[in-house]
């Protein structure tokens, strides 16, 4: 970090990205994203940067709440703070209390290369917005749109999702792809295999793992696993769920083996009708032979007949 100027530098904008505790009593976690832009009226700012944050009951003076987190790569602390060229940064942070103080509002006091930050910054009912309206973001990173419980899913849904094409994307350029081969032959036998079922999920289920209630269709990991071992993975808990990969792909191959099976089908006929109409022409054939053969006799003995 390079100052070229003597006034304090301003944090201008920031937003605090925090999370829900999975506990039954629903209350945030304590640690949080916070980001943030530096401003300066001169000179240039960016670049490892050493940097403390505490937090605070009032927008001054007050009372601090929770440990101050120093970010400067000394005593075990956080390394500096990395600024982009134009002053934007992200830090994740936990001052060991939750910092949203429902109906009291909380500050982030910022200081940056030794310069305290003024004001400080208020953390507001609409800052906790990115875990309300139905949206849940969890200190992990995941997110759980109507529901507070993404497990390990990186974005769980509860309910219906839609999107304007009508199809998801995913990058299939040749030149991103190796070890390209073709799929294993017998692929319509192995989607045939598979066992469709009709099931409910346990009310732990329900309650804990984002599923819906009621009768739903679907298989169960367990027999997919055998067959399609590639879709298959397992939470932190150790409970499978299926991610059917190259379905289109797989359907493809199953039709081009049913096409091969009907066509192979078609030529047998296809032969074994020209083997039946070849053996009735040699019948035909030889029924003619067989009638010619004794017209033939019966003319010869009326010949014979006539010359005596």
């Amino acid at each position: 970090m390079s100052i070229t100027f003597h006034s304090v530098v301003r944090t201008i904008a920031a937003c605090a990205c925090l999370g829900f505790a999975a506990g039954a009593s629903g209350a945030p976690q304590t640690p949080f994203v916070f980001q943030g832009v530096l401003e300066q009226a001169k000179g240039s700012i960016s670049g490892p940067t050493s940097m403390t944050f505490t937090l605070w009951d009032a927008i001054i003076e007050g009372n601090q709440l929770g440990q101050t987190v120093v970010f400067d790569g000394s005593e075990g602390n956080p390394a500096p703070v990395n600024i982009s060229d134009s002053g934007f940064f992200t830090v994740a942070l936990d001052f060991g209390v939750p910092i949203w103080g429902g109906t009291q509002s909380r500050y982030i006091e910022v200081t940056a290369d030794g310069q305290l930050q003024q004001p400080r910054f208020i953390i507001s009912g609409s800052s906790y917005s990115s875990n309300t309206r139905g949206i849940n973001v969890m200190p992990n990173g995941n997110v759980g749109i109507g529901t507070s419980t993404p497990g390990s899913f990186q974005l769980a849904v509860n309910g219906s999702a839609a999107n304007r094409t009508g199809s998801w994307s995913v990058m299939s350029d040749a030149r991103l792809k190796k070890d390209i081969r073709n799929v294993q032959r017998g692929t319509l036998d192995r989607l045939l295999e598979l066992r469709g079922v009709e099931f409910e999920y346990t009310q732990e289920a329900i309650a804990e793992r984002n599923v819906a209630s009621g009768t739903m269709i679907g298989f169960l990991a367990q027999d997919v696993e055998r067959i399609f071992p590639e879709w298959v993975e397992c939470d932190a808990q150790g409970m499978r769920f299926v991610t059917e990969r190259g379905t289109t792909a797989l359907m493809v191959e199953a039709l081009r083996d049913l096409r091969s099976e009907k066509d192979r089908e078609i030529a047998e006929l296809k032969a074994a009708h020209a083997e039946r109409l070849r053996a009735e022409i040699q019948r035909v054939e030889c029924e003619k032979d067989s009638k010619i053969a004794e017209l033939e006799a019966r003319l010869e003995r009326i010949e014979k007949s006539l010359a005596q």
